[in-house]
Parts: structure tokens; C-alpha cells; sequence
């Protein structure tokens, strides 16, 4: 079986509980990155504009031995504050590749997977958890090729209620990509100015 790894230098494992969006056939290995250093939220409103988040994304590329390996989730360490009715908004989880080949650029704009959970009944309050979101099929990619992991939901903005994904800052522990966002009120375009190079995302992903 091809298996699917990425390598990041030690970071402390955070104890979490865990909801999955659906199952899948494929498992296999998995590299994992996680912190509880820092959090970065969605849709919140309130902090200054320049803080208003509508998409969170992490770059990445697939270190494996062969050329391509197909990815079937991907795991983020989420956490609520307030909360949401159930059954009425979704948090979704897009792969897309880069727009430019490698050049970290822009996502395409175009998914190649995705998945969405509930966050009213699959994220379980202000405490940091790790989330799955498990694509309906497995979705193949290139090894040594730039991906995008996004991240986005369809709440309104709210200066009370919103989703936080965890980050590491400080130094930049994943080597293969970096933290990003998109702002509500400038367009479609990712930016990580205010981040600076050395912010990466807590994630997780699953492949075959």
C-alpha cells in the first residue's frame, strides 16, 4: 500500500477528543502537526476589520516514496465560541490545489475534495478538539506538489459567535507550507501579512 508521510520536526501531541463527518475505505498512515500555542478564528467580528477571517488555509506538500497517494481525510484542531443552532449552518474542509504549480501563489478556486460537519453538534464548545472531515471518496495527489487545506463555514459574522482553528507561531516547524487567510471586506485573494511566514495550522492527514 502506498502510504502517505509527512515530517515535522516534535511538537508536544494535544489530548483531544474526536468527531468524524463520515467513514471512508482508505486509512492507511498519517503525519500529523499539532499545537495549542495559538488559535485563529472565523468570521469574527469581534476585533478589528483587519481580523475578520472568512477562509483560513494551510499549505502543504506530500513527502512519499511514491508519486501519488490518495488522501482520505483531514483532521483539524478546531474549538467553538458561543454557539449555533443545530442543522443550520456547515464548516467545510476544501483541498485545491495551487493555482501556480508550486509557487504558493493562490489556491485554484476549484476543490478537489471536500468536507462539511455540524459545528452546532460536532464541535463540542470552547475546548480545543481534533475534527475530522472525511472526504466521500479518496482524492488522489501528487507527491512534492503545493496543495491548499481550507477552511471556511457559512455562519454569519458574529462578534460572539464562531469557530477558532488552533496554529503554532513563533518558528516555522512545518517546512512544506504555511498559514494563510482571506479577508471578508478586501476579495477573494489569500494573504499571510499578518501572520508572517512562521504561523502553520494544526492538522492531520490520512491517505493510502
Amino acid at each position: 500500500m502506498k502510504s502517505l508521510i509527512l515530517i515535522l520536526s516534535a511538537l508536544v501531541l494535544c489530548s483531544c477528543g474526536s468527531t468524524s463527518s463520515t467513514t471512508s475505505a482508505c486509512s492507511g498512515n498519517s503525519w500529523t502537526q499539532t499545537s495549542a500555542a495559538d488559535a485563529k478564528s472565523l468570521n469574527d467580528s469581534s476585533g478589528s476589520g483587519s481580523t475578520n477571517y472568512d477562509r483560513l488555509a494551510q499549505t502543504f506538500r506530500i513527502s512519499s516514496a511514491a508519486a501519488t497517494v490518495n488522501l482520505s481525510s483531514a483532521a483539524l484542531i478546531l474549538s467553538r465560541t458561543g454557539s449555533f443552532t443545530a442543522s443550520t449552518y456547515t464548516a467545510t474542509v476544501e483541498i485545491q490545489a495551487d493555482a501556480a504549480g508550486n509557487s504558493e501563489t493562490q489556491p485554484s478556486g476549484t476543490a478537489l475534495a471536500s468536507a462539511s460537519i455540524d459545528p452546532a453538534t460536532q464541535i463540542a464548545g470552547n475546548t480545543e478538539q481534533t475534527v475530522t472531515f472525511t472526504f466521500t471518496a479518496p482524492v488522489t495527489l501528487t507527491t512534492a506538489t503545493t496543495y491548499w487545506l481550507i477552511f471556511r463555514a457559512d455562519y454569519p459574522v458574529s462578534a460572539t459567535n464562531f469557530l477558532k482553528w488552533s496554529a503554532y507561531s513563533g518558528q516555522s516547524n512545518y517546512r512544506s507550507g504555511q498559514g494563510y487567510y482571506r479577508l471578508s471586506n478586501i476579495g477573494t485573494s489569500f494573504l499571510n501579512t499578518n501572520f508572517g511566514a512562521a504561523l502553520d495550522f494544526a492538522f492531520t492527514l490520512r491517505g493510502c
